[in-house]
């Protein structure tokens, strides 16, 4: 195993991954725990100890619940066990911490991002905040490569977005309209509780 990356999750909220350890060794691997360095992943004690036959493999649910915003959270998850002389098994992880929000990247239709978005505006229709639209121009792509993120990032705008109200009057959504030379877009959308959304908008 070589390393995991998790998707952006919230500050404080939990998404699970599969992770399968084979054993391709000479012998029966018994595995006793896991040790962690970082923060932000975790394994239920109680699934050990378990033995893993000589050909075969156990699948493991690990969790990330990142506890701050930041581009990339690292750190290493090692199973404990009779291991030696097998190769480490260790399972380096990167994910996203980030706040209830929106990031949008807008792309040609062959998917190559623009390199500047002429202008963006979003407007909320039943969200909690305090400003019911926000307008930006000349947005340029912004990218953030490894090791200042876990994997490459490519994104015009990103803001923090609370959650749709059903009960406002104005109604539940949002709506993002972008504008690159003279051709837009207009993009409907809804935000989950505890959701940060990745919008990719075309514009042909």
């Amino acid at each position: 195993m070589t390393q995991t990356d998790w998707a952006p999750k919230n500050s404080g909220r939990l998404s699970t991954q599969t992770v399968t350890v084979s054993n391709t060794g000479s012998c029966d691997l018994i595995l006793t725990g896991t040790t962690v360095t970082g923060t932000g992943l975790s394994i239920d004690p109680s699934l050990f100890p378990v033995n893993i036959a000589l050909g075969t493999s156990t699948d493991f649910p690990v969790k990330f619940a990142p506890m701050s915003v930041a581009r990339a959270i690292t750190g290493t998850l090692t199973f404990v066990g009779n291991t030696a002389p097998q190769p480490a098994t260790a399972l380096n992880f990167c994910g996203e911490g980030t706040y209830l929000g929106v990031r949008v990247l807008v792309v040609k239709p062959d998917g190559t991002p623009y390199p500047v978005v002429d202008q963006l505006q979003l407007c909320s229709h039943g969200v909690k905040r305090e400003a019911a639209t926000r307008l930006l121009k000349d947005l340029p792509l912004q990218v953030i490569d490894p090791p200042a993120s876990c994997q490459t990032i490519k994104q015009h705008f990103e803001m923090p977005l609370l959650v749709s109200d059903p009960a406002d009057p104005n109604g539940n959504y949002c709506e993002l309209h972008v504008q690159v030379g003279g051709k837009a877009q207009t993009v409907k959308f809804m935000m989950a509780p505890c959701e940060f959304k990745q919008l990719v908008v075309t514009i042909p």
